[in-house]
């Protein structure tokens, strides 16, 4: 199942490559930055959703691909009889419920967010803040590396 991992890794810099033109969007300043991120968030969110989900099947290395990716550890496909779940995807299933991982990795990540009022003023929904995202997508990337050797090893 290298190709998962190769999978997870090129929608990683799919996600790398649209934070940076969404940044270069906001710099030119032609359009209320709420709009530009209104454009350009679900696209990110939608390659490290499916970065998530490739990565976990090239962990879980099951014997045919299921028929859409899973978005968490728990859409995977049972293992067969025998085998346990790897202790990977035991860290996998802990992270995905983790402050800087679960918001992202739903399909309902995907719709519009409403920016939270407080008072007068509004606060960033981290779903829709490029620094926000661009930090979970370092996260995942280190994720991948550490937790990759598995499937490096077998």
């Amino acid at each position: 199942m290298s190709s998962a991992r190769g999978q997870a890794n090129h929608h990683l810099y799919l996600a790398r490559l649209l934070l940076e033109a969404w940044q270069q969007a906001r710099a030119a300043g032609e359009l209320r930055g709420t709009l530009v991120d209104q454009a350009w968030a679900p696209a990110v969110r939608l390659h490290l959703q499916r970065a998530w989900g490739w990565f976990l099947l090239a962990l879980a290395q099951p014997a045919q691909l299921p028929p859409s990716l899973p978005d968490c550890v728990d859409a995977l496909p049972a293992p067969p009889p025998g085998r346990s779940l790897p202790a990977e995807l035991e860290e996998c299933r802990q992270l995905e419920s983790s402050p800087w991982l679960a918001p992202y990795l739903h399909e309902s990540a995907l719709g519009e967010p409403a920016p939270a009022r407080v008072g007068l003023a509004v606060s960033v929904d981290p779903a829709s803040d490029p620094e926000a995202l661009a930090a979970t997508l370092d996260r995942l990337r280190d994720t991948f590396d550490r937790l990759g050797s598995f499937v490096d090893e077998s």
